[in-house]
């Protein structure tokens, strides 16, 4: 091609791209109540395959996830199952299974003779941050709060967003007639055959409910109105009082339930108050005749609606409470079934109710759960695991029985480290200070010295503890012996250490090792009398964030510096590399560290656990079976077992079973 020729055919492109400009600019000035947006023009790419026969996860006893996931929707399959969303994931339950285990009365529920299937990130699910589901053309529909949708079907996972970010930002699904409204943070949009449509665009929808009975549509705003979508109009009918938290069609009308109470409007627009002063939380109308429905509060109380008559009845439902927290009920073949946000799931049959939880379908050692955890510690001489999660919360689990118990904390944030300490309480190390918690009580400690400083380790160190934070190094409660003041103190730059930022702790006897940002502080009866540095030792980075040692040994974790082992010199604690452990560039989690026999295991943030054998040198890196390649802490158990966090639960396997995993590359 000549010159003249490329100038020729530029010039062409470049007024073809000018005229494309100009039609998209008078396709996005249409008017946005009736915007069409077609599926083959959306941004749309298959996510992952899923193969129920393959891929289906029932892990067994040695790999146990917590159940620190919570429930967020649940919605009805054709065939019989019920899908329940959560924040691990969604979980395909058939029904009658689940009546026949609980008839039984058996011990364990046989999740795979069962049939139950699960949908996580490994079967293509990439965003767990779910908020509702529907069943709707032959697919099941997962929303979420930001990625849009999801189409599972076929064996595919589907995701689909949209190019304007408020509406895949998704609160509501519903769906009946062929077409699925959807409710987002940018209006509603309703989807039918192939085409999606923007219904309505003046702010945020927080539920929706596509009317069985009609082709209406009901939206609830963030302005706590309730519109009627009716072909192209939109009209105000209800000023409700407070969010609406569920909504559901009869053959009589609209009912909707608040955190004040159940009302009801009829096909001529009357509005009838049904219950007072409750918090409804769930609604549910039988699909058959639509003339009877039923209503859960979120204490766990139940109501029976009767549509038969000129006017709904309601009469509360006798027997015992349903689980605390309910966010699904409906009719089952023998009686009611409910699931709560904490996973629970209840059949009740003429007041009489059984239970089971999603930890229970998955056998004891096998539960669900997608939360990031930040620190582990085992209670001593027992199997009472502690887990510190991002989030803020603290979960006491038994590894033995699988019952599981969560502590939620307003006051505590960014849990860096949990230690068991003497008088069998377990003390928290988190963003906004030191707290204890004993059969249940959680209480601050050390707050005239700490004052909701950020604590990121803590170690006991002669005769009380060593806490490191990010003002310097403070010991509380020591002895007083070895020249240590009896009295709670603070080590900081000033007295020597490297930087007053610290994320690491260890002890052998003695010494102290202190990690800082800027390298390492040996401390002895309360003084710095060595510091290691990049510039005076092997230290491969200066920001310390894991530590190990031994008589004559440590292991040094860095943030993007790698791992080092070297050897150390009592008396003046001179540090000697032996070698580089791993990548030059590897980032060691903070504290995901623990040493058996002589294999060191590291926790790093894409490679999943390093292996180093002290003796011979050998590294691998194992994992590919871990939820996670990012381990964020480990901590041992009954003496062969370790227990591995990542931002994606927890795993608990012996040494053996993780180097049986497949190595990373």
């Amino acid at each position: 091609m000549t010159h003249s020729q490329f100038g020729s055919v530029s010039g062409k492109m470049l007024l073809s791209l000018v005229f494309a400009g100009l039609l998209i600019l008078m396709v996005c000035l249409r008017h946005d109540t009736e915007m069409e947006i077609r599926q083959a023009e959306m941004d749309s790419d298959v996510t992952g395959v899923i193969s129920f026969v393959e891929e289906r996860v029932v892990p067994d006893k040695s790999r146990m996830l917590l159940s620190s996931s919570s429930t967020k929707s649940v919605c009805e399959l054709p065939d019989g199952k019920i899908a329940i969303s959560s924040t691990a994931g969604i979980v395909l339950i058939p029904l009658t299974a689940l009546e026949r285990h609980l008839a039984a009365e058996k011990n364990e529920f046989d999740a795979v003779a069962s049939g139950v299937e699960f949908i996580g990130a490994q079967q293509g699910l990439s965003s767990l941050n779910i908020t509702a589901s529907i069943h709707h053309q032959g697919y099941l529909w997962v929303a979420t709060s930001d990625s849009g949708l999801f189409r599972i079907g076929n064996g595919q996972v589907t995701r689909q967003y949209f190019s304007q970010p408020s509406f895949n930002c998704i609160s509501s699904l519903s769906a009946s007639s062929g077409k699925m409204a959807i409710g987002t943070r940018g209006g509603l949009i309703v989807h039918s055959n192939t085409v999606f449509r923007l219904k309505y665009s003046k702010g945020p929808v927080v539920r929706v409910l596509a009317d069985p009975f009609s082709d209406d549509i009901f939206l609830a705003d963030s302005g706590n109105r309730i519109l009627l979508v009716r072909g192209d109009k939109i009209q105000e009918i209800i000023s409700a009082s407070g969010k609406v938290l569920a909504m559901k069609s009869s053959v009589r009308g609209l009912l909707w339930g608040t955190a004040t109470g159940l009302w009801h409007r009829d096909r001529t627009g009357s509005v009838i108050k049904l219950i007072g002063d409750r918090h409804i939380s769930a609604l549910n109308i039988d699909s058959g005749s639509g003339l009877r429905g039923i209503a859960g509060e979120e204490t766990g109380v139940v109501w029976n609606i009767d549509f038969s008559g000129s006017s709904p009845e309601v009469g509360r439902e006798s027997g015992e409470k349903f689980h605390r927290g309910l966010i699904w009920i409906a009719f089952s073949d023998s009686g009611t079934v409910t699931v709560s946000e904490t996973g629970e799931i209840n059949f009740r049959v003429g007041g009489q109710g059984k239970s089971l939880n999603l930890a229970d379908i998955y056998g004891h050692h096998a539960v669900l759960a997608d939360s990031v955890v930040s620190s582990l510690a085992i209670v001593r001489g027992g199997s009472s695991l502690w887990v510190g999660y991002f989030d803020g919360g603290v979960e006491s689990v038994d590894l033995e029985g699988g019952q599981s118990k969560r502590f939620n904390v307003p006051e505590i944030r960014e849990v860096n480290c949990l230690r068991t300490m003497n008088d069998g309480k377990v003390l928290i190390l988190s963003s906004r200070g030191a707290f204890t918690i004993d059969n249940g009580t959680v209480r601050p400690v050390w707050d005239d010295l700490l004052g909701g400083t950020p604590c990121l380790d803590g170690i006991q160190y002669e005769g009380g503890w060593a806490i490191a934070t990010s003002s310097g190094l403070c010991i509380m409660g020591s002895s007083g012996k070895k020249g240590l003041p009896n009295h709670p103190f603070r080590i900081n730059q000033l007295n020597g250490l490297p930087s007053n930022r610290i994320f690491s702790l260890a002890r052998s006897d003695d010494t102290l090792l202190v990690g800082t940002l800027s390298g390492v502080g040996i401390l002895k009866s309360g003084k710095i009398v060595r510091v290691w540095e990049c510039h005076n030792t092997c230290l491969p980075a200066p920001w310390i964030t894991a530590l190990e040692v031994w008589d004559g040994g440590a292991i040094v974790g860095t943030y993007g510096g790698g791992i080092m082992h070297a050897s150390v010199f009592p008396g003046d604690g001179e540090l000697k590399p032996v070698r580089r452990i791993g990548p030059e560039h590897l980032t060691v989690n903070q504290n995901a560290i623990c040493r058996i026999g002589s294999t060191i295991l590291a926790g790093t943030i894409t490679r999943g656990v390093l292996l180093y054998n002290i003796e011979n040198g050998e590294i691998f890196f194992h994992g590919k079976g871990l939820p996670s390649r990012n381990v964020t802490a480990m901590t041992i158990y009954a003496d062969d077992k370790i227990v591995i966090g990542t931002d994606r639960g927890i795993v608990v396997a012996t040494l053996d079973q993780i180097c049986g995993m497949e190595s990373f590359d």
